[in-house]
C-alpha cells in the first residue's frame, strides 16, 4: 500500500505537465497513429503505467479508446489488453498493441488500395453517404471522386472487420486518419482533424495511395524506434464489445482506465466521420446511442456499480484500480465513484487538476469539465 499511495502521490505533482512530457507532440509516434475526439494525453498514460505497473505486468483498459493507455503498457514492457464497444476505437487499440509483418503489410496495402480503385461501390451506399453527416454531409467535405473512393474504403473495412489482423487494422487506422483534416494529408476539404468541423476550401481530387502510403511508412518508422527495455515489443490483446463481455480473465495486475467523462465529450458524435468510415450506418448513430456508459451515466452515476463487480473479477488480489476521470460544475465523478465502489474496493488516494482555460486540439472551450481527477483503488488481498 505504501508504494502505491507514494505513486499516487508523486503523481499529484502533475510531473506530465513538465517538459518534455508537456509538449504536445510528446510520445512514441504511433500515439498519433490516429487522431481521436477525447483521447488521453500520452505524457498521463506514461506515467500512469510506469508509476503503479511492473514490467511483466498484465494491464487492462477496458475503455481503451484510441489504444494510449495500452500502447503506453507496451512500450513499458507490460502485456496491454485493451477492450472497447466502439469500433474506431477497437480498430485503433489493435493497432497499437500487436506488431505487423511488412511484406504482409505492403501486400495488404496493394489489396486495399487496389479495390478502393477499382471496385464498383454500391448505389445504396453512394447515395446514403451523399446526403449523411453531422456537421455538413458528406457530399460537402469531398470531391465526388473521392467519396466513391471512400466508400469502397468502407465497404472493405466492413468486409473484414470480423478477421482483423494487425496489418489490416494498422491499414484502416491510417486510412481513418487521412479522411479529414487540416493539412496536405486529408483527403476532404479544410476541417479539424479531430472533429470534423464544417468544412472550407476549393473541391478537389487528392489521390488516397500516396497519402496511406506515407502515413504507412511514419507508422512504420514508429515501431522501429527504440524503447526504454530495449528489444521487440511484446504483443497484447485488443477485444470489441462492452466491458462486461470482456472475455473471461482474472489475472490483471492493473486496470488503468479513463472512462467516458460525465457530461463532457460524446465520442460518437465527435468522431462522427472515422465512425461512418468504420461501419456505423446513418441510423446507429441514434440506435446504438443508449449501449454507450456515456449515454447511460447520465441517469446517474450508480451505473458503475456493474463496472466495480467485473474490475474486481479481473484483477488478481491485492490490484490495482485507476481511474482518470473529470470533474464539472454539477458531478464530483471521483467522490461519487468512490462511494459506489466501496462495497468492493479500498480507498488509497485521489486528487483534481484543474483544467479551465487549458486548450486541447487547438480548441479552448473544453466543455462542461472543470477538473481532470485521479481515483486510486485496490482490490483487497
Amino acid at each position: 500500500m505504501k508504494d502505491y499511495l507514494s505513486g499516487a502521490k508523486a503523481l499529484a505533482e502533475l510531473p506530465y505537465t513538465k517538459p518534455p512530457y508537456s509538449s504536445r507532440a510528446w510520445g512514441n509516434p504511433l500515439h498519433s497513429l490516429c487522431s481521436y475526439q477525447g483521447k488521453l494525453k500520452p505524457s498521463i498514460a506514461h506515467f500512469l503505467i510506469n508509476l503503479f505497473t511492473s514490467p511483466g505486468d498484465r494491464v487492462l483498459d477496458p475503455f481503451s479508446g484510441s489504444g494510449t493507455i495500452p500502447l503506453e503498457a507496451r512500450l513499458q514492457g507490460r502485456v496491454a489488453v485493451g477492450n472497447d464497444l466502439q469500433v474506431l476505437a477497437y480498430i485503433l487499440s489493435y493497432a497499437k498493441v500487436t506488431s505487423v509483418d511488412l511484406d504482409v503489410l505492403h501486400a495488404r496495402t496493394d489489396e486495399f488500395l487496389d479495390y478502393v480503385k477499382s471496385a464498383d461501390p454500391d448505389p445504396g451506399q453512394l447515395e446514403s453517404a451523399s446526403s449523411f453527416g453531422l456537421n455538413g454531409t458528406l457530399s460537402e467535405y469531398f470531391h465526388p471522386g473521392n467519396l466513391v473512393e471512400i466508400v469502397n474504403a468502407r465497404q472493405y473495412i466492413i468486409a473484414n472487420l470480423k478477421s482483423l489482423d494487425p496489418e489490416l487494422a494498422l491499414i484502416f487506422s491510417a486510412f481513418l486518419h487521412i479522411l479529414h483534416g487540416n493539412r496536405p494529408y486529408a483527403l476532404s476539404r479544410t476541417s479539424h482533424p479531430v472533429t470534423p468541423l464544417k468544412p472550407k476550401g476549393e473541391f478537389e481530387y487528392r489521390d488516397i495511395a500516396p497519402r496511406l502510403i506515407a502515413k504507412l511508412d511514419k507508422v512504420v518508422a514508429a515501431y522501429g524506434l527504440p524503447i526504454s527495455l530495449g528489444g521487440k515489443l511484446s504483443d497484447g490483446t485488443a477485444h470489441w464489445g462492452s466491458y462486461e463481455m470482456i472475455p473471461e480473465c482474472s489475472s490483471i495486475d492493473a486496470v488503468i482506465t479513463s472512462p467516458p467523462f460525465a457530461g463532457s465529450t460524446r465520442f460518437y458524435s465527435s468522431n462522427w466521420m472515422r465512425l461512418w468510415a468504420a461501419g456505423w450506418e446513418p441510423e446507429d448513430f441514434r440506435a446504438k446511442k443508449p449501449q454507450f456508459l456515456e449515454e447511460r451515466q447520465r441517469k446517474g452515476l450508480q451505473v458503475y456499480s456493474d463496472f466495480f463487480d467485473s474490475a474486481y473479477r479481473w484483477l488478481k488480489p491485492g490490484g490495482r484500480l485507476i481511474l482518470h476521470l473529470g470533474k464539472t460544475s454539477k458531478i464530483d465523478m471521483r467522490s461519487e465513484l468512490q462511494e459506489v465502489s466501496a462495497m468492493k474496493f479500498e480507498y488509497v488516494y485521489g486528487f483534481d487538476e484543474s483544467v479551465e482555460g487549458a486548450e486541447k486540439f487547438g480548441i479552448r472551450d473544453q466543455g462542461a469539465t472543470k477538473f481532470h481527477q485521479f481515483l486510486f483503488l485496490r482490490k483487497a488481498a
